[in-house]
């Protein structure tokens, strides 16, 4: 069987596709073939300001390939979008994929992306976006995959069939060392990308604050530097080559979110990579964060400032408490998150649709 993947983003570089899809390729039944929409050399430069001219051209470059991509469908028995085949605009190439090719069309979505960011707000960008295209694309395929139930209960709506597979991490391979946690200085983490750092900066007040309390380190690792004013705080740009020993050096993981609605389609990950190297997790309730974490048991569930700081200092001050929701925390991931459990049922979904 012959499987096009149509994704916005190189192979090997979006949190995304690396523990969707990208990991689950090994099938010897299936040749899978990924096109992106963004070309390789425009990646680093796609969300520095100062770089539009570059933007512009990696967009037309990438419209020029999905239009040629478009001619070849025919070659493929199925195809596999991602999130959307072309980031702007109207669905055109999904469109072409099934009404034209009529080729069976499998999406999906691990993100609330038909509603908008609250972080990015922009008339113009939201118009560009084409955000009503989502129940369209639900509506096309002959099967969606959801990052999460909630997401799976909007998709349900427009589609016949709706499967949810989490993301999950290889705990044998990529994910396989386990923190030890001992008394001296704590580290305070939180990894993500330019679109999350919003949250992290919902924590400022309590850096602040937990930092006059005690000798702490606050890391980010990230694709932007967030510049958090203070003490103790050090930043890391996010590398594939660096990315399990960067997060390493954390003794305690971080994912706030905000209560609207966009929080919902939220699908843990943080938290997943957190607890499968046995770091326990702070975080907040939305989407499935309180489901991975199970407040008390491989981390601290927090709804206020007062909460959050609770938690920190508690976790700060108590190293067996920490070894103890970290080892719970990586067993946990290893009966529900890892590869080894979904990579057959990810294959499974595919020779169905």
């Amino acid at each position: 069987m012959k499987v096009l993947i149509a994704c916005p983003y190189p192979q090997g570089v979006a949190p995304s596709q690396r523990f969707r899809f990208e990991q689950f390729l090994d099938d010897p039944d299936i040749d899978f073939t990924i096109r992106s929409f963004w070309p390789d050399w425009a990646w680093n430069s796609l969300y520095r300001r100062w770089r539009l001219p570059i933007r512009v051209l990696a967009i037309l470059v990438g419209m020029w390939r999905r239009m040629g991509l478009a001619f070849r469908v025919g070659r493929y028995d199925k195809v596999l979008v991602h999130r959307e085949a072309i980031p702007l605009g109207p669905p055109w190439f999904e469109w072409v994929v099934v009404r034209l090719w009529k080729k069976p069309m499998i999406y999906d979505i691990d993100d609330a992306i038909w509603l908008k960011d609250p972080f990015r707000f922009a008339p113009l960008t939201d118009a560009l976006k084409w955000r009503r295209k989502i129940p369209q694309l639900c509506a096309w395929s002959s099967l969606v995959i959801s990052g999460n139930a909630w997401i799976g209960v909007y998709a349900g709506q427009f589609a016949d069939r709706v499967v949810t597979i989490p993301t999950v991490v290889d705990t044998e391979g990529l994910h396989n060392l386990e923190k030890i946690h001992g008394p001296g200085p704590v580290t305070i983490g939180w990894t993500g990308s330019h679109s999350t750092l919003p949250y992290l900066k919902l924590l400022a007040p309590v850096f602040r604050r937990i930092t006059r309390e005690f000798q702490v380190r606050i890391l980010v690792i990230a694709d932007r530097d967030p510049k958090l004013d203070v003490p103790g705080y050090e930043f890391r740009p996010w590398q594939k080559q660096t990315e399990i020993s960067d997060l390493m050096h954390i003794d305690i993981g971080l994912m706030p979110l905000n209560e609207m609605k966009w929080s919902r389609g939220k699908c843990g990950f943080k938290i997943i990579q957190y607890l499968a190297l046995g770091i326990p997790a702070v975080v907040s309730p939305q989407g499935l964060n309180s489901f991975i974490v199970a407040d008390g048991e491989r981390g601290r569930i927090c709804r206020t400032r007062k909460e959050w700081l609770d938690a920190l200092r508690q976790l700060i001050t108590d190293h067996k408490l920490r070894q103890r929701m970290g080892t719970r925390g990586r067993e946990f991931i290893r009966q529900h998150y890892t590869t080894d459990l979904w990579r057959e049922r990810f294959w499974e979904v595919l020779a169905d649709a």
